[in-house]
C-alpha cells in the first residue's frame, strides 16, 4: 500500500476545513489584515506540525488501510462476478465460511484484538486468492476447450506434413519449419495451462478444506500460532502458484481472461 500524504490529509481534515471556513469568513467580515495573517499563519503551522504528530499519522494510516481494503474487496467482488456459476458459488460459500470463522475467533478469549486483526487480514487475502485462482483456471480451461486449443495437435501434424512436402523448395521448407516451431510452442503453452489449472484447482480445494478445519477448531484453540501457521502455509502455496502465473506469459494473470463472462 502506498504511503499516504499526511500533509494532504491534514489540509483536507474536517477540523481544518472548519477552521479555514471560519477564519476566511471572519477575515471577509472584518477586512482585517491581522485576522487574515493569523489564519494563514495558523494554517501553515498546522500543515507543518500535523504530519509529524504520531497520533495523527496513525489515524491517517488506519483510514488509508481501510480505504485500500474496501477497494480490494470491490475488486474481488468484480472479479468473482465474472466466474462461471460453479466457481462463483464456491467463492460465495468460502466468503460466508470466512465470516463465520472470524466471528468464532472473536469469541475465543485466546484471540485478543492485536492477535486477531492480522489473522482476519490473512483470511481476506485467502478469499481474494481463491477468486484469483478460480478466474485464472476458468481462463485456462476455456482456452483448452476452445476450437483453437483443441485443434492445435491437428495443425501441428499438418505443418509437419508440409515440411516433408516442401521437397527441394528451401523457402517453403523454411517457412513450414518455422510454422512447426510456433505450433509446438503453442501446444506446450496449452499443456502448461492445463497443468497450472490442475494445480490451482487442488490449491483452491486445500483453501476451502483448511478454512473449514480452522472453523471446526476456532472456539477451542488455545494457541493462536496454530492459526497463523496454517494461514501462512496456505498463502505461501498461493504465492508459489502466482509466481508460475507471472513467469509463464502464456497463463492468464489474476483477474485476466474472465472479463465479460456471464455466470450460467
Amino acid at each position: 500500500m502506498p504511503t499516504p500524504s499526511y500533509r494532504r490529509a491534514a489540509f483536507f481534515n474536517l477540523s481544518n476545513a472548519g477552521f479555514l471556513t471560519t477564519g476566511l469568513v471572519a477575515w471577509g467580515v472584518t477586512g482585517s489584515q491581522w485576522v487574515g495573517g493569523a489564519v494563514a499563519g495558523l494554517e501553515l503551522l498546522w500543515l507543518v506540525v500535523a504530519p509529524t504528530f504520531r497520533p495523527f499519522r496513525a489515524r491517517v494510516d488506519r483510514e488509508a488501510a481501510e480505504a485500500a481494503r474496501k477497494a480490494a474487496r470491490k475488486d474481488v467482488q468484480r472479479q468473482a462476478a465474472g466466474l462461471p456459476q460453479a466457481d462463483w458459488a464456491r467463492a460465495q460459500a468460502l466468503e460466508e465460511l470466512r465470516r463465520e470463522l472470524e466471528q468464532q475467533m472473536a469469541r475465543n478469549p485466546t484471540f485478543t484484538r492485536v492477535v486477531l486483526e492480522p489473522e482476519v487480514e490473512k483470511l481476506q487475502a485467502l478469499h481474494a486468492a481463491f477468486v484469483s485462482l478460480a478466474s485464472a483456471c476458468a481462463a485456462a480451461e476455456s482456452h483448452a476447450r476452445s476450437p483453437d486449443g483443441q485443434g492445435l495437435a491437428g495443425q501441428l501434424d499438418e505443418a509437419r506434413r508440409a515440411v516433408a512436402a516442401a521437397g527441394a523448395d528451401e523457402t517453403a521448407r523454411s517457412l513450414a519449419e518455422q510454422n512447426v516451431a510456433v505450433l509446438e510452442r503453442r501446444l506446450q503453452r496449452l499443456e502448461d495451462a492445463r497443468t497450472f489449472a490442475g494445480r490451482a484447482r487442488a490449491q483452491m480445494a486445500l483453501i476451502e478444506n483448511s478454512v473449514r478445519l480452522l472453523k471446526d477448531q476456532a472456539l477451542t484453540l488455545t494457541n493462536p500460532a496454530e492459526v497463523t501457521d496454517q494461514l501462512d502455509d496456505l498463502l505461501h502455496g498461493v504465492d508459489a502458484l502466482r509466481k508460475v502465473m507471472d513467469v509463464d506469459e502464456g497463463l492468464s494473470p489474476p483477474g485476466g481472461g474472465s472479463r465479460g463472462r456471464v455466470r450460467g
